[in-house]
């Protein structure tokens, strides 16, 4: 598995003409990683009316990003415009906010809202969504994108949302096997050792020189995961654990193992790709159990690809 079985839909609420190419960016940048992006672009022209479509959206959305940047847009409904109103249902029907407000010294004066009544309006909307919420601030199209992702990233693992996951019909069903668990645990296990930084001792002493919790911190996140494999294989090999009544344990490692590979491999502390000095044997059955190509390389992507599949065949979401 290399993508997402579960893909989290994400509503982008924003005035169009002056944030044209930030949302052209931000969507792209959701599809990148596995999200499904909503927003006016994808709506067609229905005889229901245009906020009944947006509401429909915004109810099917995992999470709402909203954009401000230096027009307050067109009066509507009760003279709200129609950004406020998708933030005011969006906040009333609980959908996770996350805020995205463009610093004032860094707006084209071209972009800047002319009218005084909606620049005023503008500023009433911006301190109320502040005053709420944790709110980011951007100057640049870059910074936004990638504050954007970031921030969602981090959302997905500190309130998983319920998302939306393909019906298979008609699959046949790959029943996983004691042995490949244990291989996969094996895997694991070189894993850890290949990589430096998930050494016991470099953990400990990363968490004394940093303030990180371990949802921000990519090292971690991934970290949590292997030692929990470690430990589990090494009971399996005294026989204190019995695989048979305990799956959802792996299943929640290799689900978390996948994720932290896949969403983070492109955060600054994961730069290395070690490759994984597995026994030959273990690296050969499991890529004949899960069907890989024989010549794939044997690291972090291998590990993020397997993990994916026993996550999967163990019944994803728990």
């Amino acid at each position: 598995m290399t993508k997402q079985k579960k893909r989290y839909s994400v509503f982008v609420s924003s005035t169009f003409k002056d944030l044209k190419k930030e949302r052209a960016e931000i969507l792209k940048e959701l599809v990148s990683i596995y999200c499904i992006p909503l927003g006016m672009e994808y709506f067609d022209a229905s005889d229901t009316s245009q906020f009944e479509i947006i509401k429909e959206n915004i109810n099917e959305s995992d999470y709402y990003v909203l954009i401000i940047g230096g027009r307050y847009g067109t009066p509507f409904d009760d003279n709200k415009s129609y950004t406020m109103m998708e933030y005011e249902y969006a906040v009333e029907n609980g959908v996770p906010i996350l805020a995205f407000i463009r610093n004032e010294e860094s707006i084209p004066k071209s972009l800047i809202e002319s009218d005084k009544v909606l620049l005023a309006k503008l500023r009433d909307f911006k301190n109320k969504v502040s005053k709420s919420r944790v709110c980011y601030f951007w100057d640049k199209k870059s910074e936004l994108v990638t504050s954007v992702s970031r921030s969602l990233l981090k959302e997905m693992v500190n309130n998983p949302r319920p998302g939306w996951k393909r019906c298979k019909t008609n699959s046949k069903k790959v029943v996983i096997t004691n042995n490949i668990i244990i291989d996969y645990l094996e895997l694991c296990k070189s894993f850890r050792d290949a990589e430096i930084w998930l050494d016991t001792k470099a953990i400990d002493k990363f968490k004394k020189s940093n303030s990180y919790t371990w949802e921000d911190s990519p090292i971690l996140l991934l970290y949590e995961p292997i030692f929990n494999a470690c430990v589990i294989l090494d009971r399996i090999k005294r026989g204190e654990y019995d695989l048979k009544d305990k799956l959802i344990d792996i299943n929640h490692i290799a689900g978390e193992i996948w994720y932290a590979i896949d969403c983070r491999m492109d955060v600054k502390e994961l730069t290395t790709n070690s490759t994984i000095h597995a026994p030959t044997k273990i690296i050969n059955n499991l890529i004949k159990h899960y069907k890989f190509e024989k010549d794939v390389e044997i690291n972090r992507s291998f590990l993020r690809d397997v993990s994916g599949e026993v996550w999967e065949e163990l019944g994803g979401d728990v």
